[in-house]
């Protein structure tokens, strides 16, 4: 199920799971990301987190306002390592040909979410499980509500950006606040 107008998103959410925001992303980003994940074989996966094309797409506006709607605040961090609570679970399709994945809901009930190239599958992650989907074909965009006063993981946050970086990445003022190198 896809939203329109203002609170639908976050109505769509509570009452499926899960929200599917068509064309979130601009082409352009998409199929530089997508041609740059192609050439790229022998990457660590904590690498390609902090790649500029994945932070040019975190950095959406629409792609953050589905978030900050969500959640409620516009407060938002972009969760970018394992042991970060994913609030929002999110996958952008790179897949010229479009793409699926199979979802399973509390009860055991399988869903196939389908999603065009640039469309972005938002999913609650206390609802549904993601039980199938190739990582090829999606690029997974997760957030959380920002946490500024934890500074043990504001710290580890940062570290974890300055080491991990493949090539220097230059952030938006959005992009540093969804790292939280920036106050909201």
């Amino acid at each position: 199920m896809q939203a329109s107008g203002p609170g639908s998103l976050r109505m769509v959410w509570e009452k499926q799971g899960y929200v599917r925001i068509p064309r979130a992303v601009p082409l352009f980003y998409v199929l530089r990301y997508a041609d740059w994940r192609q050439s790229v074989t022998r990457v660590p996966a904590e690498l390609l987190c902090h790649h500029q094309s994945v932070w040019d797409i975190r950095s959406m506006s629409a792609v953050y306002a589905a978030a900050a709607e969500i959640l409620d605040t516009p407060a938002v961090w972009a969760a970018i390592n394992e042991p970060e609570c994913a609030v929002i679970k999110g996958f952008l399709a790179v897949n010229r040909n479009g793409s699926s994945l199979t979802a399973v809901k509390d009860g055991g009930q399988c869903l196939t979410l389908e999603a065009q190239m640039a469309d972005l599958i938002m999913t609650d992650p206390q609802r549904l499980s993601i039980a199938a989907l190739s990582g090829h074909d999606w690029l997974t965009l997760d957030y959380s509500p920002a946490q500024p006063d934890n500074l043990e993981l504001l710290g580890q946050r940062q570290q974890e950006f300055c080491n991990d970086q493949i090539a220097p990445v230059n952030l938006t003022l959005l992009g540093r606040q969804l790292l939280g190198l920036a106050e909201w």
